[in-house]
């Protein structure tokens, strides 16, 4: 068995790369691809696992026609050992074969959810899934028509596949959403894989004179899709199900909170989020609703073509509501994630105040300014200073401090100083700019020197106003 796989391995190592040195170069290569990936935003990080995916699935696809195709097919066919054997040792070569993938894979998925035994079990699972993908294309496919189906499974995943849009529960296509929050892990998603697990196993238990048939082909691939859609019709009846569920109503940060579908627990530190941002900036003139309904809707990216789907965010006069339709706006562990989805509500809570979006420049940008400081303290007080997440925020914020001050951003960075170091003249200041009549940059500069000599003389800005008025 051993000397067999020696061999075996030896076959497909100089078929695919010709010798061991391309064959480490090549995987060295997309190690380092998918790394350079992983360290960049969460959604390149699922670009990452993706890429690792993809390229275990072609070498798969390429390792099975290695040994059904170019003349060793007769060979493979005519041998008296089982036909399930033959591909059970091919099936073991790839597992071989792609190993040093698996590891990198393995570890992402580590770094993302800080788990040893989970991230195991999901990088077997995904593993396997890649594998069996290359033998169900390799099997029932040309090589050329499976690597046409890869790309467009990569295009579908890079393109639509991304955590921060969270608007739907699962996409049809997508082979690592599962990733999107791994403390609240997308069942639907692995169902999908396994079924492409399964589709590869039955390949290899058909008799192969029925590959051969396109009607064999066409029943593999009818009831893939069949199962596929088996899974959308579970997603429409827990959704039909989750709308007969009781409401809950609690009490969480002095404000009155309405949950449908949803234990609060999971949504605990958004509640603290929006309560938080939202204090801040009820002294701008901002919403002050003490009523906020939670509701969780899952359905996959298809099905909401047929359901009627409402905004993220609905403010109203009485009460705000939101509506969670992705496991990633659950994700408080992904400094990414809460950086996004807090922007998303310091923008519901600056359009509430009057004048915000038909406003002038100057009272908008000193808003959005004092938005960004918000943001940063109202994620400290929840996660803690020392949190990763905190910590990650505040770099945000020390980038931005320290990013060239121009003249469309001063007045933002105006925004930032106050809220942040002069925070007993915001309110006095941004109702002084929505009274008054300023157009130019020299009226607001003088403003400023006039009414607010503390922040005109802040070593911050002071250089750069006396700049602007000079000029």
């Amino acid at each position: 068995m051993r000397t067999e796989m020696k061999y075996i391995l030896k076959i497909q190592m100089q078929e695919i790369f010709k010798n061991i040195k391309m064959y480490i170069f090549s995987y060295a290569l997309i190690i380092f691809l998918s790394s350079v990936l992983f360290l960049q935003d969460f959604s390149m990080k699922i670009t990452a696992n993706l890429v690792l995916l993809i390229w275990i699935s072609l070498m798969s696809l390429v390792g099975i026609k290695v040994f059904t195709e170019n003349g060793r097919e007769s060979l493979f066919v005519i041998n008296k050992t089982p036909i399930s054997f033959k591909y059970g040792r091919l099936i073991l070569l790839q597992v071989i074969f792609n190993l040093p993938l698996f590891i990198c894979m393995y570890i992402q998925t580590f770094f993302i959810g800080q788990n040893l035994l989970q991230s195991l079990g999901l990088s077997i699972l995904s593993y396997l899934f890649s594998i069996m993908l290359g033998i169900f294309l390799g099997n029932t496919l040309s090589k050329t028509s499976s690597f046409v189906i890869l790309m467009l499974i990569v295009a579908y995943n890079f393109f639509l596949v991304n955590p921060y849009r969270q608007t739907e529960y699962t996409y049809f296509l997508g082979v690592n959403e599962y990733l999107f929050n791994l403390r609240h892990i997308n069942i639907i998603n692995l169902f999908k894989i396994g079924l492409i697990i399964l589709m590869g196993i039955l390949t290899i238990y058909l008799k192969r004179k029925h590959l051969y048939i396109k009607f064999g082909k066409y029943a593999l691939f009818i009831f893939l899709f069949l199962g596929l859609f088996i899974l959308e019709i579970i997603q429409y009846k827990m959704y039909i199900g989750a709308n007969n569920v009781p409401l809950q109503f609690e009490n969480i940060e002095n404000r009155e909170v309405i949950l449908k579908n949803i234990n609060s627990l999971d949504y605990m530190d958004g509640v603290k989020i929006l309560d938080k941002t939202q204090d801040y900036f009820i002294d701008l003139g901002g919403s002050k609703v003490k009523t906020y309904f939670i509701e969780k809707d899952f359905l996959s990216s298809l099905l909401w073509k047929f359901v009627t789907q409402e905004k993220e965010y609905i403010l109203e006069e009485n009460n705000l509501k939101v509506n969670i339709y992705s496991l990633a706006k659950l994700n408080f562990n992904e400094p990414d994630i809460v950086s996004k989805n807090t922007d998303d509500i310091i923008e519901l809570w600056k359009s509430s105040i009057p004048n915000y979006i038909d406003g002038n420049r100057y009272f908008r940008h000193i808003i959005d300014g004092s938005g960004i400081i918000f943001k940063t303290k109202a994620i400290n007080e929840t996660f803690g200073e020392d949190s990763e997440i905190s910590n990650f925020i505040n770099k945000e914020l020390d980038s931005i401090i320290k990013s060239p001050i121009t003249k469309n951003n001063y007045v933002k960075r105006v925004g930032i100083l106050v809220a942040d170091t002069h925070k007993q003249d915001l309110v006095r200041m941004v109702r002084m700019i929505d009274d008054a009549n300023i157009e130019t940059d020299k009226e607001f500069i003088q403003m400023l020197k006039e009414k607010f000599p503390n922040i005109y003389q802040d070593s911050y800005m002071y250089n750069f106003f006396e700049d602007m008025l000079r000029e």
